[in-house]
């Protein structure tokens, strides 16, 4: 069975996705597969496109500016503490 979750985030999520330009509700496709057994279900199986999700919610957007953020701070931690070394060294 294909299914289609049509949702819109509240909160802090819903705050964070309108942040950095996401609006609207969120279009996640899935799938679920039935085992039946004499007329019933006895096994399923589910799977979401949860990178749509993340896309569509902007998660993949905050993860970049965190990776970018930290990226700057370990840089500078690391040069700081290289020009400290080369420093006391001398």
């Amino acid at each position: 069975m294909r299914l289609a979750l049509r949702f819109t985030p509240s909160g802090v999520l819903g705050w964070l996705r309108s942040f950095v330009g996401y609006e609207g509700p969120i279009d996640m496709p899935g799938m679920a597969v039935f085992r039946f057994e004499d007329g019933r279900v006895v096994e399923m199986w589910s799977t979401w496109d949860n990178l749509a999700r993340y896309r569509q919610g902007g998660i993949l957007r905050w993860l970049a500016i965190i990776w970018f953020a930290g990226g700057v701070v370990a840089t500078s931690l690391l040069l700081g503490f290289f020009d400290f070394t080369v420093m006391v060294m001398r």
